[in-house]
């Protein structure tokens, strides 16, 4: 787990590089979408954060809160594919919950888990290798479309054909057969972020209180090459975080 000193924009935060032992577990095959929140929603009359508090964040140029953006109004065009957006470390965990039975039980991955299932047994920066000019084969990035709308933006040297999010298993996936590991959006790890964890594993602890940063993996329609690595990681400051470009994925244990 982790990244080499030798990897290209490798961060502090991603090492040293280690070995870890994992119980086996299950997980989405790729990130949750509009139309299973809908089921989640519909089954338990669920009212997601940014409903509740009536705005969310986007980018238009700058980030930004915007009164009326939700799971239900994104801010651009989706379809019931499209992975979730909008939704709070708490809110995927309600999902979780609601899909906990006596012999199954869902929750979102832990920053270990993700990075093995988003390296699927491959040693390079990447699931697919060190090549970004491949990057659009496999993910939906700031790539030669969003530089349309955003010119000053340093993207990959491809086109995936994305502004925003495109639908789940769009592109091709990892050797496990998982979809949009890398891109799409930024998705909610259960533990706190602590930026020298790696010395000390057990520093990978659960979210406490609301003020607790939050680690989040895998980058977003709105990453560059810099940051779509499987080794990086991110966070956002706080678990009722919610904005255009994050969601999640679950694990069955």
């Amino acid at each position: 787990m982790g990244s080499s000193r030798l990897e290209i924009n490798r961060s502090n935060d991603e090492g040293p590089l280690h070995r870890v032992c994992l119980d086996s577990f299950w997980i989405s095959e790729h990130e949750i979408t509009v139309r299973q929140f809908h089921e989640f929603v519909r089954q338990t009359d669920y009212q997601t954060q940014a409903e509740q508090d009536g705005f969310s964040w986007a980018y238009d140029g700058e980030w930004k809160k915007r009164s009326g953006l939700s799971w239900k109004n994104p801010g651009f065009s989706q379809t019931q594919n499209h992975p979730v957006v909008h939704v709070t470390y708490d809110d995927a965990l309600k999902m979780a919950k609601w899909l906990s039975d006596i012999n199954r039980h869902f929750l979102l991955p832990n920053e270990t888990q993700w990075e093995y299932a988003c390296r699927a047994q491959s040693n390079s920066s990447r699931f697919f290798g060190e090549d970004i000019s491949q990057t659009c084969t496999f993910a939906n990035v700031a790539d030669q479309t969003i530089k349309k709308k955003y010119h000053a933006w340093r993207v990959h040297p491809c086109n995936d054909s994305f502004t925003f999010t495109a639908p789940a298993g769009m592109f091709s996936p990892n050797q496990f057969g998982l979809y949009d590991m890398l891109g799409n959006v930024w998705e909610w790890c259960i533990n706190a972020y602590v930026y020298d964890a790696y010395l000390n594993p057990k520093q990978l602890l659960r979210v406490h209180n609301d003020q607790t940063a939050v680690s989040i993996r895998g980058g977003s329609w709105y990453t560059c090459p810099q940051y779509l690595r499987c080794a990086n990681r991110d966070f956002v400051a706080y678990c009722k975080r919610r904005s255009s470009d994050l969601g999640f994925r679950l694990i069955m244990k």
